[in-house]
């Protein structure tokens, strides 16, 4: 009997050797094929410090300085701890940026990326920072802005599939093209120019600001969520929002009808027009020009009076 568990143990051992490396050679087909593994396994949350291990951000209010992966001087401007008391590396693709450490980068300031820069997420907890250069955001990373807080992109990102959530505002100052956008938290999203959107997910209270001179957005699948309410800012002129295919919870908005999930700040009676699921906004009458049309019609009207009166 003895003999027979013996055998039968070391059947189970062999069986269960077998399993496990047969899982990690999956493993490491999987990663090889990019369905598993992110860029970069050790990826953490660091907070830009330009002053080394002094406490805080440094350079006072406003701590401008330059993002970059190469670690010569000037470039070790990230800090592991979160009030910046020890030491700044250089940037490591595929972590998480937070601006800033300590509680003192509290003004407007410019952080500068130098070379290939690559990010897993954004944080905005205080002031207000714009990126100028190339950046890429990576795949299902979140931009996290603040209430208060505004983070600007001065120039061109590349971003297939990001969340903006926080209250902020994230300000883009060129026209950009992205994948997958989700909108919540009432974040604002600031646009320039004539900007692209394949998916627009809107999943909680959420703001599009016109903000430019001329502001123009086209979305092809714009998706809002049940008892969520998408307010445009600035909108007028010669902008445009148009949607290819438009759903509530869901649920295409039926042809010829109108919807109260879409509301124009500023503006009154503005209407949703649709058609056969997408929509195209026109550009609403301010709720100004329409009293100071009614003032010019009872002007005009007693001005029409007043030579009968005299005859």
């Amino acid at each position: 009997m003895d003999l027979v568990m013996s055998l039968i143990s070391q059947t189970t051992l062999a069986k269960t050797s077998l399993h496990l490396r047969a899982g990690i050679a999956a493993a490491g087909v999987c990663v090889l094929c990019g369905l598993i593994g992110p860029t970069n396994i050790n990826a953490a949350t660091v907070y830009w410090d330009i002053d080394g291990s002094t406490a805080g951000a440094g350079g006072g209010s406003a701590p401008s300085g330059t993002w970059a992966t190469n670690n010569g001087n000037g470039n070790r401007n990230w800090s592991s701890n979160t009030g910046g008391t020890v030491s700044g590396a250089s940037w490591t693709n595929g972590d998480t940026a937070n601006f800033s450490a300590g509680t003192n980068a509290t003004g407007n300031y410019t952080v500068t990326t130098s070379g290939t820069v690559q990010v897993g997420g954004i944080q905005v907890v205080e002031g207000a920072p714009t990126v100028s250069g190339a950046l890429t955001i990576n795949s299902g990373s979140t931009i996290d802005v603040a209430t208060g807080s505004t983070l600007t992109f001065s120039s061109s990102i590349t971003a297939t599939n990001f969340t903006a959530s926080g209250g902020g505002i994230i300000a883009f100052g060129v026209a950009e093209s992205f994948g997958t956008v989700g909108l919540s938290g009432n974040t604002t999203l600031s646009l320039t120019g004539t900007s692209t959107i394949t998916t627009l997910n809107i999943t909680s209270d959420s703001v599009i600001d016109f903000a430019g001179s001329t502001s123009n957005l086209t979305v092809t699948n714009l998706n809002i969520s049940s008892g969520v309410t998408l307010t445009l800012l600035n909108y007028g002129g010669t902008d445009s929002f148009t949607a290819t295919n438009f759903n509530v919870n869901g649920v295409p908005i039926a042809t010829g009808s109108t919807t109260t999930n879409i509301s124009f700040s500023g503006f009154s009676g503005a209407v949703m027009y649709n058609s056969g699921g997408s929509i195209t906004l026109p550009v609403p009458e301010p709720a100004t020009y329409g009293a100071l049309f009614l003032g010019f019609s009872v002007a005009g009207f007693f001005l029409r009076r007043r030579p009968r009166c005299a005859a």
